[in-house]
């Protein structure tokens, strides 16, 4: 597979995560050049800048080969994160406190959670918000609680809800916004339970608070549903599953994933974060794990095309790769019924209002299914056609 050096050098960085010694696999890519704001740049895409600066910082001899301007530019990224995610810390503390005495019970997950768990050094993930999970009957308090914080509400109920059928309330209080969840993902298509999910939360020491947190295996399978739902930073979403195998891999109950994932039908997500971990970030991935949660042929290739190893690095533009993104999680439900919803839920949604704009709501209006259809062909078929080109490319050597 043809991958350029620049790549090359930002995934080492990533699978010194697990172990691998850096300086010894940079060093050729080093001592033959690297376009050092192509670097960055392609850093930033892949929502790892911040990784890119911890781990190097660590390794002096790596360090000193970095030009002045362009070592300041990475550190003032890799402290900026820091401070992030100092802030969001002890946000997430004073939400937990209020939360607390309103008697709610709270998971707050992804964000300085993971960061703190997955990362030797929280700074290394990038973080924007804070999700928080709470029971749908407890939503009024937890809202409540945080407007008594200071924060206001950013979206009218039910004005996200059609994109994110299990969250629609964010709320804000500068720089902070909060994502209040009543599901830890959609459960439209794929029938999580989860009220057990909640059942197996363990709780964490997060910098002297006892905190719930998802159970191991169920932030694995979570964390695999999410890659196919996130355009932007991908290799972010993949480290941090791969972090998960390299601190937790022996503890993690993989009965408990490979039957959650039937019960749930979950495994073709799963599956493929666990392929792509294994092949880009070189993570500890069981054989016998793979086997037993491959999906049938057709969908599994068809899905592994669109969302292959490039897709990671060098993704398409973002209309045509969340396209791919959206085609390969319908493929990866496996019932053709819940494949032919879901993807027709993706084509309301995304290309509904835009051909409803351009119709009307006189007699043309009548033609929108048909508009729909046409879009679902057009773009399934370029998404498709990008990803057999990624694929002839990977045949490529350089």
């Amino acid at each position: 597979m043809r991958i350029c050096r620049e790549d090359q050098f930002i995934l080492a960085c990533c699978r010194s995560l697990g172990g691998q010694l850096l300086a010894e696999e940079v060093a050729p890519l080093l001592r033959n050049g690297l376009s050092w704001a192509g670097l960055i740049e392609r850093a930033r895409k892949q929502g790892i800048p911040s990784l890119l600066y911890w781990v190097i910082e660590a390794e002096e001899d790596t360090r000193r080969c970095f030009p002045a301007k362009v070592w300041e530019k990475l550190e003032s990224i890799g402290l900026n994160a820091l401070q992030r995610y100092l802030l969001l810390a002890k946000e997430l503390d004073s939400i937990l406190e209020a939360f607390e005495r309103r008697g709610v019970l709270a998971i707050p997950f992804k964000g300085p959670v993971l960061a703190h768990t997955l990362y030797p050094n929280p700074a290394m993930r990038l973080m924007s918000d804070l999700d928080i999970w709470v029971r749908q009957q407890d939503m009024p308090d937890a809202q409540k609680a945080l407007e008594q914080e200071g924060y206001r509400n950013l979206a009218r109920r039910g004005a996200g809800l059609k994109q994110h059928p299990f969250h629609d309330v964010i709320l804000f209080k500068a720089p902070v916004p909060v994502e209040l969840h009543w599901q830890p993902t959609d459960t439209t298509f794929l029938p999580i339970d989860t009220g057990l999910v909640w059942q197996r939360a363990r709780s964490i020491d997060l910098d002297g608070r006892q905190v719930l947190t998802l159970s191991l295996e169920d932030n694995l399978i979570l964390l695999s549903i999410h890659l196919l739902r996130h355009y932007q930073g991908a290799l972010r979403l993949l480290v941090d599953i791969s972090g998960l195998l390299n601190r937790y891999g022996s503890q993690l109950d993989w009965n408990r994933v490979v039957r959650s994932c039937r019960e749930w039908g979950a495994g073709g997500f799963v599956y493929l974060a666990l392929v792509r971990v294994k092949s880009l970030l070189e993570a500890p991935v069981p054989a016998q794990v793979l086997r037993e949660l491959k999906p049938s042929w057709w969908y599994r290739s068809l899905a592994e095309v669109l969302v292959d190893d490039l897709y990671f690095l060098s993704p398409p533009f973002p209309k045509l790769g969340g396209e791919g993104l959206a085609l390969a999680y319908c493929l990866l439900l496996g019932s053709p019924r819940r494949m032919f919803k879901a993807y027709l839920s993706h084509l309301r949604m995304t290309h509904r209002p835009s051909i409803q704009g351009k119709l009307g709501t006189g007699v043309l209006s009548c033609l929108v299914p048909l508009f729909l259809a046409l879009q679902g062909l057009r773009w399934s078929g370029l998404a498709i056609i990008s990803a057999l080109g990624r694929a002839w490319r990977r045949r490529v050597s350089f």
